[in-house]
């Protein structure tokens, strides 16, 4: 629960610099500060698990990671396209900082036409799962 003091103190800290010595506001700067400070308490022993009780986003939280997951598992059949069509499915996926994504291509009958596989820097989930997509659809093009 002293998240939100520290978080108070960085934005104060940040608005002060803003107005009284002409720097501009940045809110990853904020973030980044907020972060750097958190770990030297940590390391220091002056912020323990303990002080995140409640706190589910942040990583030394003793909830860190723990939520209950309610998914119903169904099948989903692939379908063939209609006629004289191709069909693109994507996918992609993110571990670490690596990331990575591809894709099938299949004419109406259910043949492969083509496959594809490519690796992108250090992005998030969404924007591999897009870029995945992109890149299936540039060699649709092409």
């Amino acid at each position: 629960m002293v998240m939100p003091a520290i978080v108070v103190w960085f934005l104060w800290k940040a608005r002060n610099h803003a107005r009284h010595e002409g720097a501009s506001f940045q809110a990853r700067q904020v973030i980044l500060d907020i972060d750097s400070f958190v770990v030297q308490l940590g390391r220091t022993g002056v912020l323990l698990p303990k002080c995140f009780i409640g706190d589910l986003e942040h990583p030394w939280s003793p909830d860190a990671g723990f939520r209950p997951k309610r998914f119903k598992v169904c099948a989903v059949p692939w379908s063939r396209p209609p006629l004289n069509r191709l069909k693109l499915n994507t996918d992609a996926s993110v571990s670490g900082a690596s990331a990575s994504g591809g894709g099938l291509v299949h004419d109406h009958t259910g043949h492969l036409v083509f496959a594809f596989y490519k690796e992108f820097r250090e992005v998030g989930t969404l924007t591999a799962e897009a870029l995945s997509l992109w890149h299936g659809l540039l060699h649709c093009q092409g």
